[in-house]
């Protein structure tokens, strides 16, 4: 989310954020270049599906 600067996944369980706060990547190495830290509960490093979205857990 570029409100919180977190990533994770699309099927993320948390509150989904508005499209406006959300930027997509085609993989979580590229969001982290782009400043965005993986969410506490995410993923595991070495798991990435093929999509990833820079949301949060804020919503």
């Amino acid at each position: 989310m570029v409100t919180t600067g977190i990533h994770c996944r699309p099927s993320c369980p948390a509150v989904t954020p508005k499209r406006v706060h959300v930027r997509f990547f085609p993989a979580a190495a590229a969001a982290q270049g782009a400043g965005f830290h993986r969410a506490a509960d995410g993923a595991p490093a070495a798991v990435e599906p093929p999509a990833y979205a820079a949301a949060g857990r804020a919503g």
